[in-house]
C-alpha cells in the first residue's frame, strides 16, 4: 500500500509473467524430484551404481536399462534447471552463450554429487540430498511470487513413474513383486 501508483502498475502489468515463470519452475523442479525419488527407490539402481556397474553396456535387465533411462532423464533435467537458472541471473542470457561443450557436465553434476561409480548407498543418500535441495528450491519460487504478489494458485502435475504400464496400473517389470509407486 505504500508503493507508488507507478510502481502498483507495473507490478500488475508483470503478474501474468511472474506467475507463469512461477508455475512453470515449479513444474520443473517437481518433475526432477519425482524422477529422484522414483531412482531413488528404483529396483534396478543398484544395476546402474558401483565401480564396474557404471557402463551401460551391463545393463542387460529391464530393471537396470529402466534405471538407467531415469539416471539419463534425472542427469539433462538438472542440467536444464541449472542452464534455466543462469539465464534468469543474467539479464541479457549472454552467460548462457559462455557454457562450452566441456563445461556442461559439470554444469549437470552442479546440483548433485552424483556419479554412477559410486556405491548404491552412496548414490542413494546423494538423491535424498537432491530431493532436500529440490523442495527447498519449490519453497523458495513459491516464497518469492507469494510476497509480491499472494497465494500463487498451481496446482501439481500428476506424475506416472516410468516403469509403470499405466493402461493396467502396473509396474512394467514385474507389478507383482514390485507396488512401490
Amino acid at each position: 500500500d505504500q508503493l507508488p501508483q507507478k510502481d502498483k502498475n507495473k507490478l500488475i502489468a508483470e503478474r501474468p509473467q511472474a506467475e507463469m515463470s512461477a508455475t512453470n519452475a515449479l513444474q520443473n523442479i517437481e518433475r526432477l524430484g519425482n524422477i529422484a525419488k522414483e531412482l531413488h527407490d528404483h529396483p534396478g539402481l543398484s544395476g546402474i551404481t558401483g565401480k564396474i556397474n557404471q557402463y551401460s553396456a551391463l545393463d542387460v535387465t529391464p530393471e537396470t536399462r529402466a534405471a538407467r533411462g531415469l539416471q539419463s532423464t534425472m542427469v539433462k533435467q538438472i542440467g536444464l534447471q541449472a542452464l534455466q537458472a543462469m539465464r534468469d541471473a543474467s539479464k541479457t542470457g549472454g552467460a548462457v552463450g559462455q557454457v562450452t561443450e566441456r563445461e556442461w557436465p559439470i554444469l549437470q553434476q552442479s546440483i548433485a554429487a552424483l556419479d554412477d561409480a559410486q556405491a548404491t548407498g552412496d548414490y542413494q543418500k546423494a538423491l535424498t540430498n537432491l530431493q532436500d535441495q529440490i523442495k527447498s528450491s519449490g519453497e523458495r519460487v513459491r516464497k518469492a511470487y507469494e510476497q509480491t504478489y499472494g497465494t500463487l494458485k498451481y496446482d501439481p502435475v500428476p506424475y506416472t513413474p516410468q516403469g509403470r504400464n499405466t493402461a493396467e496400473g502396473k509396474i512394467g517389470w514385474d507389478a507383482a513383486k514390485e507396488k512401490r509407486y
